[in-house]
């Protein structure tokens, strides 16, 4: 219980932090879908190295989700130390942040 207290912890001294790290990153050329993918595939893996890769490939797949992927993979490599939560809870973030992007622009 104390290690997810702790986790929880970081999560909270964070937070306002990554929101404003998040939306300081245009998601202009990022599908809703392409966030959303990397938003699930945090969920799914314990491994922040192995969701940079991710990112690096489906940048290389997509050039349009290349200015905003390499942006959110600089952001990572910097809270990395703050374990994966915090990786996650930024993925989050960013796929809403793509959402509310796009619908302005509808």
């Amino acid at each position: 219980m104390s290690d997810f207290l702790n986790k929880l912890k970081v999560l909270n001294e964070n937070k306002d932090e990554i929101i404003k790290e998040v939306r300081g990153i245009s998601p202009q050329g990022v599908s809703k879908t392409q966030a959303q993918n990397l938003r699930e595939y945090a969920s799914r893996t314990e491994s922040i190295d192995e969701l940079l890769l991710y990112i690096d490939y489906q940048c290389v797949r997509d050039r349009n989700l290349k200015a905003a992927g390499m942006k959110l993979a600089e952001l990572i490599k910097k809270h990395k130390s703050k374990e994966i939560e915090v990786i996650r809870y930024m993925l989050g973030i960013f796929a809403r942040w793509v959402m509310i992007e796009s619908r302005r622009g509808e």
